[in-house]
């Protein structure tokens, strides 16, 4: 039988809604940068090349899908072994599609459309750019997961605003505010003696440097509360296999790839090359490591156990 809404509950809901509603500002503040480099230079076309090139180097994105399940796990409380390994999976899929961006971005920027080529340059900056922002979002995701704050009845808003719950938004909005103050300043100072497609690669190498600090701010926050190390030998294992895959491939593309316009032709073709260096990074490392083993060979038994 329903009571209705206790008046207590409806007012702690009112007062902790900043909580939900604070991180928010950082992501509508990030979108900004878009609306103030188009007013500034009163132009749209640049915005163009920046979109393409954000399509292509947006791939790296896809490799913090692996910690998904992470959040909750922390939630819930217990073990955090997992987390080391976690990482290093993390760190093996984003260095896989981090090549596939590079290694194929003038194709990839050619298959949006041809005249958009010319922002190679921005695929290579930015891919580095969501390199960090991937591991900046999974370990964001990591130490909010852990935070206790918010299960306590008796806190306190010094208590809320001590926490990862607001520290982390903090210092995600100071970084933006930053990043916001210099874009502009840059966009003014250049925009009468430089092009607008140099004025796009100062705001992607801005990008990529803005979200330096952010990062080493989460790291030195994931080594304190979790004691994770970078696993170096699997991750150089990893670099290894891209080079000698991705780099052959490179030569194959430039030399033996025909740009057709036609995307029905050109397509089929460039996926073939895709395909080819991604089966041969996932072979490569399946060979050379014993965790990539591990990990397939589990997965492997999940699909034989799902047909059964």
């Amino acid at each position: 039988m329903s009571r209705g809404i206790k008046k207590e509950f409806l007012i702690k809901w009112i007062s902790l809604s900043w909580i939900s509603l604070y991180p928010g500002i950082n992501l509508l503040f990030r979108s900004l940068d878009v609306l103030i480099f188009s007013i500034l230079t009163g132009s749209v076309i640049g915005l163009a090349y920046y979109g393409a090139a954000w399509s292509v180097s947006s791939l790296v994105a896809q490799s913090s899908a692996i910690s998904t399940a992470v959040y909750p796990k922390l939630l819930s409380g217990g073990k955090t072994d997992y987390l080391q390994d976690n990482i290093t999976k993390i760190l093996y899929f984003a260095i896989l599609f981090s090549a596939i961006s590079i290694t194929f971005a003038r194709p990839g920027l050619y298959a949006l459309n041809p005249l958009y080529e010319i922002a190679l340059p921005l695929v290579l900056i930015m891919t580095l750019r969501f390199l960090l922002d991937t591991f900046n979002r999974s370990f964001e995701n990591f130490l909010i997961g852990i935070e206790t704050v918010d299960q306590n009845t008796k806190s306190t808003f010094k208590n809320y605003a001590t926490s990862k719950l607001f520290m982390i938004p903090t210092f995600r909005l100071i970084q933006n505010i930053v990043y916001m103050s210099l874009l502009v300043a840059i966009v003014l100072l250049l925009n009468s003696t430089h092009s607008e497609f140099e004025l796009l690669i100062y705001w992607a190498i801005l990008g990529l440097i803005t979200s330096i600090p952010i990062t080493i701010y989460l790291s030195i926050l994931l080594y304190y509360h979790f004691d994770v190390k970078l696993d170096v030998n699997s991750s150089v294992k990893y670099l290894i296999a891209c080079v000698i895959v991705f780099l052959p491939i490179s030569f194959l593309t430039d030399s033996y790839l025909i740009y057709d316009e036609r995307i029905v032709h050109f397509l089929p073709n460039l996926l073939l090359y895709v395909a080819l260096a991604v089966g041969g990074y996932l072979l490569l490392t399946y060979i050379i490591d014993n965790k990539t083993r591990v990990f397939f060979n589990a997965i492997f038994a999940e699909i034989k156990k799902s047909k059964i």
